[in-house]
């Protein structure tokens, strides 16, 4: 069967690839905003509509690449959105993550072709089994089935990720500095993390002296400018922050960042990028040789406030490095990897994180946790460094099996009725 496979890949021919990832690309963005919005739908009929024309459109291209197993693959997807279009399983917003992650299997599996010559039927196969799985199951247990089908669809992107959410105890959480022993996260910080709900981390604030807390609060300040220039940032600085915190003890002890520190460059990293025009920080088309300048220049602006402040280097350091890349195609610098400071590592991850988990000028739906954490794992080594990523997935399975009790009580609402 594999050579047969590798046979049906050498003879694709790639203009077939090429438009079959433009039609995916072309269609995606509108097909993913329905289903994120599918378990709040007053009309969810309209939305699984949308996605089975999508899936018809890109049908054909795919059956021309005589691949059976993507082939079958879509027929199993499809077969999916009809069970539930008949109201076969419960519309949950982790059924909307689980189509969603089906889908990008789809996007995936043309990427993999089209750049890596690449096919693994045997993961086509074991995901189309899983989801076919859900067209029979009861809707008493469809619910735990679901989560247990979102696990293993992660674990093709990222098998680390998915080990973390199905192996490690709700009670493992993020450790002290300096203490290899995990304790039991605060449930504020989790609800503060999905609800934007008020939470104390100043565990590491109780010994600073007068001049090093009127600082942050400059710096603090200074922060929700940017803030005011538009409503989607709302919440911003606070979550950011407490993203770089919650990675920051996840790494090993000897790696941690000093907190102070961390604090100060996460407050200041963005903040000149406020004094931008409308038309280049709000701006959707794509940027000219002119704005791309310009926004680089908010870390060096950063850098230099923060240098000449006495006792504020490693912030500087960190603020200067945001924008810098793993691999070393980022900016200002173009350093890469173990140059990169680590504290620049983690506020990069976490702002783009936060991006991925809000609402933006650009895209007017926001992507979950689940989705967030896997997309960012797709820039291991690239953009991201695979050590700030492991510490990541580490925070994201804590919030998993929050989200997953969820479902439970789901599961119990579901029996009782039938």
């Amino acid at each position: 069967m594999r050579d047969l496979i590798a046979c049906s890949i050498e003879d694709v021919d790639k203009e077939i690839l090429v438009d079959l990832q433009e039609s995916i690309g072309n269609e995606f963005s509108g097909v993913e905003m329905s289903l994120m919005a599918l378990h709040q739908d007053q009309d969810p009929q309209a939305s699984l509509s949308q996605v089975l024309q999508f899936l018809k459109s890109i049908e054909a291209a795919v059956q021309q690449t005589f691949i059976e197993p993507y082939v079958a693959y879509i027929h199993t997807v499809e077969d999916l959105l009809t069970t539930v279009s008949l109201g076969r399983l419960p519309i949950t917003e982790h059924l909307s993550e689980l189509l969603l992650l089906a889908l990008d299997q789809v996007r995936v599996a043309c990427d993999s072709l089209l750049y890596q010559d690449h096919f693994d039927h045997q993961i086509m196969q074991q995901l189309s089994n899983q989801l076919n799985k859900l067209t029979a199951v009861s809707k008493s247990k469809a619910p735990q089935l679901i989560v247990e089908s979102m696990q293993l669809f992660a674990s093709k992107v990222h098998p680390d990720l998915t080990y973390c959410v199905s192996e490690l105890p709700v009670s493992t959480t993020v450790t002290e500095k300096g203490d290899d022993q995990p304790r039991q996260i605060s449930r504020e910080i989790l609800q503060f993390l999905e609800k934007g709900e008020s939470v104390n981390m100043d565990d590491a604030m109780r010994d600073i002296t007068d001049e090093q807390r009127q600082a942050l609060a400059v710096f603090e300040g200074l922060a929700g400018a940017v803030e005011l220039r538009s409503e989607l940032w709302r919440g911003r600085t606070a979550k950011v922050l407490y993203g770089c915190l919650l990675i920051n003890r996840q790494l090993p002890a000897a790696l941690q960042v000093d907190e102070l520190q961390l604090r100060a460059a996460s407050y200041m990293h963005d903040v000149y990028m406020s004094l931008l025009p409308d038309n280049i920080l709000f701006k959707q088309d794509r940027y000219g040789p002119t704005d791309i300048m310009l926004l680089q220049q908010h870390p060096i602006q950063a850098y230099e406030m923060l240098r000449l402040m006495p006792g504020w280097q490693q912030a500087a350091d960190m603020a200067h490095q945001h924008h810098e890349r793993y691999d070393g195609r980022g900016y200002p610098l173009g350093i890469k990897g173990d140059e990169i400071h680590i504290g620049a590592q983690i506020i990069a991850l976490s702002d783009a994180f936060f991006a991925i988990t809000h609402q933006r000028a650009d895209r007017q739906y926001h992507k979950s946790i689940v989705r967030a954490t896997l997309e960012l794992n797709k820039g291991r080594g690239s953009q991201f460094s695979p050590l700030v990523l492991d510490a990541l997935n580490k925070v994201a399975a804590l919030l998993w099996p929050a989200s997953m009790d969820a479902e439970r009580a789901d599961v119990e609402r579901l029996s009782l009725a039938e």
